[in-house]
């Protein structure tokens, strides 16, 4: 059993086994705390992962709609009994065309890009038993810290690199090494791309624009030693400095999120896929509320000292970000706050386990946790079990038909 997330079915499936306390509790006890030694090793990193690609599918419109064209071709054998080809569009997803990377390769990239900022490079060195040219480095990220050439490191030579690591090491020669502004405004610059009809274009026209030495300048003029608060910090500066001006000379549309292709294309018909805009509307109205009440506990009379000075500005940050854009919660999904926030309200509609399936609530309620199944919460699983089948059948037309066979040959 392979892991991975299946975009058309958009079903998660992973080959560690479920803990009991997680069978019984579900999954937002791992999404505020993926790193719990009791889920163990292999789930921490491989769960995380996936789940991040789900919500990438939600965030960006170019990835909803290759799924969207998946969707219609499925619709039209099912309806026809025949295969439409892939179009130009479907096949340069795993294309590189002249450009350093394919959009696959970037979206690999993304996706592993959090999972090694949430699982902490040393540890996936020490796990997958990589060399480090200078080892010493590994005796502070003991303690819960870890230097860029760690991440460096695991970002060119981890395991499956071969899938990610190209976007990357382009990034580290474009910014001639400077690993801090690549791990800035690669949250922002990547959402941005996937939001977009030419994500590597727009990738690499945004980094190319972000290393001008006066954009650099004041990019590093604000570094706080904070990465989760720099990311808030930066993120109008990123979008009017580096983003906008990017999409204006490419002549493109500003961001259009995977919701947006739910919502008015054939992806409205999906019998999953069509339950997570109100989901998303849910999240919305609790965000307003969170802030409002936020704002209303304030304590402007706590003792100051710079450790809680910088908490409380990152807090700060955190809460009142997503009022002026509400998508930085999918850009940065490694956000702790985020990463619940998406766990709770937008977690994967079902994640098959070695062991244990695991199906979100069709409805998503503002107090009530995913965690809370009961028998009078309708689960995607009957749903989900229908269309694999669905997803066999119409896999098995196309095998059929690339073998110079007809469509119906492996029924």
């Amino acid at each position: 059993m392979a892991n991975n997330f299946e975009f058309l079915s958009g079903a998660i499936n992973i080959s560690a086994a479920l803990p009991d306390s997680l069978q019984e509790q579900g999954l937002d006890p791992f999404y505020k705390d993926p790193n719990n030694a009791a889920w163990g090793d292999e789930l921490c990193r491989v769960l995380y992962h996936e789940s991040t690609h789900f919500w990438q599918f939600l965030a960006s419109g170019y990835i909803a709609n290759l799924v969207n064209e998946e969707w219609t071709r499925m619709n039209h054998f099912e309806q026809n009994g025949e295969i439409m080809p892939e179009s130009d569009f479907l096949k340069n997803h795993i294309q590189r065309e002249g450009k350093p990377f394919s959009p696959y390769e970037l979206t690999e990239c993304w996706a592993r890009y959090w999972d090694v900022h949430t699982r902490n490079p040393a540890r996936i060195i020490e796990e997958d038993e990589i060399e480090l040219d200078d080892p010493e480095h590994l005796e502070n990220a003991a303690i819960g810290t870890y230097s860029w050439i760690e991440y460096d490191t695991i970002m060119q030579k981890g395991k499956d690199s071969q899938f990610y690591a190209r976007p990357y090491r382009w990034l580290l020669e474009k910014a001639s090494g400077n690993s801090f502004l690549i791990a800035l405004l690669f949250p922002a610059i990547t959402h941005a791309s996937f939001g977009s009809p030419e994500p590597v274009g727009v990738f690499t026209g945004c980094f190319e624009r972000a290393t001008q030495p006066d954009i650099t300048k004041e990019i590093m003029e604000h570094r706080s030693g904070n990465i989760n608060f720099d990311w808030l910090n930066s993120w109008t500066f990123v979008q009017d400095k580096i983003v906008l001006p990017t999409l204006e000379e490419k002549k493109l549309p500003i961001y259009t999120s995977g919701f947006d292709v739910i919502r008015r294309s054939k992806l409205g018909s999906h019998p999953i896929y069509r339950e997570y805009p109100e989901r998303l509307s849910v999240l919305w109205k609790f965000l307003k509320l969170a802030n409002i009440m936020e704002s209303s506990n304030e304590n402007h009379d706590a003792e100051l000292n710079i450790d809680s000075f910088m908490q409380d500005l990152e807090k700060k940050a955190m809460m009142e970000m997503p009022m002026t854009d509400p998508w930085v919660i999918f850009a940065l999904p490694g956000q702790p706050y985020y990463r619940r926030l998406l766990g709770n309200y937008l977690s994967p509609p079902i994640v098959r386990f070695k062991n244990h399936t695991y199906s979100a609530n069709r409805t998503a309620s503002m107090w009530q946790s995913e965690s809370q199944n009961n028998e009078e919460n309708e689960t995607f699983e009957p749903y989900s079990n229908e269309l694999e089948s669905r997803i066999k059948r119409f896999r098995a037309a196309e095998k059929a038909v690339s073998l110079g066979l007809p469509p119906n040959a492996f029924e």
